[in-house]
């Protein structure tokens, strides 16, 4: 089956720095994976990257595939459509993507309202749509803005728009950093029961192993702006095959074992003496 999503020797350059080196990554339909690291590893540049939605005077090389077509050779017009239609992004900070001055129903229904749905059809549409990420009163959630809603209802809303715009691949980059453990699980919950129904496929970004492995089936594992390894999630939890991936894993807290010390992550591209996790 061909990838929905192919990148392969994708580099990211600003100036004479280069962010990305060589990304290479293939996405199927219905597939979930995580890309998971540290901070700054480079994994929201792959989503953007992806989306071709970079800062100014960033420059693209390699390739990027949609459905076999060439995205960085895109017109603008063809971009636009790519980027609702085709790939869905939901961003780590629903605060600083939702316009704050107007109501949380023009937000969802400007695309459709663009498309040329009537308002009545739109906002019947949307408002199911925040039902079915398990927002109550949904009609009444239309007429209220951003700053009346939790962080965790915020990004419930990020969703709904991803719901109306059924797109074929997802992008969650860091979709549940700032919320509580329980709508963590609810949000994903929400994201997989989604993927699950439509068929689409998921990129989760995420430094939170744990939330990789439980929500995805293929793990990828990125360091200094380099993919180190891709696995199945059940091959990576039972032997990461990367220096870096080891002392990533054995860094993990256990609820299951007592530990004064958590193991370091040393390891850093271009040192090969480190093989293993230090405690």
């Amino acid at each position: 089956m061909s990838p929905v999503i192919e990148c392969a020797d994708l580099c990211v350059d600003f100036g004479a720095t280069r962010i990305l080196h060589d990304v290479s990554l293939r996405l199927h339909h219905g597939q979930a994976l995580a890309m998971v690291g540290e901070s700054g590893s480079g994994k929201s540049m792959t989503t953007k990257a992806i989306l071709q939605i970079l800062p100014k005077g960033a420059k693209t090389s390699g390739f990027v595939r949609f459905e076999g077509r060439e995205v960085l050779a895109m017109r603008p017009a063809e971009l636009r459509a790519y980027r609702g239609s085709d790939v869905s992004i939901i961003f780590q900070d629903p605060k600083a993507h939702i316009n704050p001055v107007r109501t949380i129903g023009e937000f969802l229904t400007e695309t459709l309202r663009d498309g040329g749905a009537r308002r009545a059809e739109a906002r019947r549409r949307a408002a199911a749509a925040l039902g079915d990420v398990g927002l109550a009163a949904p009609e009444e959630k239309l007429d209220q803005y951003p700053h009346e809603f939790s962080g965790g209802m915020l990004q419930r809303v990020m969703i709904a728009s991803v719901v109306l715009a059924q797109p074929k691949v997802i992008l969650a980059d860091e979709p549940t950093t700032a919320l509580d453990v329980t709508t963590q699980a609810e949000v994903m919950s929400i994201l997989k029961d989604l993927r699950e129904r439509t068929g689409m496929a998921m990129l989760l970004i995420t430094h939170d192993l744990e939330l990789a492995t439980a929500t995805c089936d293929t793990i990828s594992v990125m360091n200094s702006g380099r993919i180190l390894e891709t696995q199945s999630e059940a091959a990576f939890e039972a032997n990461p095959s990367h220096p870096y991936s080891r002392q990533l894993a054995a860094a993990r807290p256990s609820v299951d074992r007592r530990a004064d010390r958590l193991p370091t992550v040393t390891w850093r591209f271009g040192d090969e003496a480190t093989e293993g996790a230090e405690a």
